[in-house]
């Protein structure tokens, strides 16, 4: 088996970001809002 045939089961990490925000709100709440507050405050600057 090579590295190549794992590559199209995994989806790109870009893609991946909203669904994992999304899980991580659902069961993190308040703690995942202010780090995606933060990662945009990062952004903006």
């Amino acid at each position: 088996m090579t590295s190549s045939t794992a590559v199209p089961t995994a989806p790109p990490i870009d893609a991946n970001l909203p669904a994992a925000s999304a899980a991580a709100e659902s069961w993190n709440g308040t703690t995942s809002t202010a780090r995606l507050r933060a990662l945009a405050e990062m952004r903006d600057e």
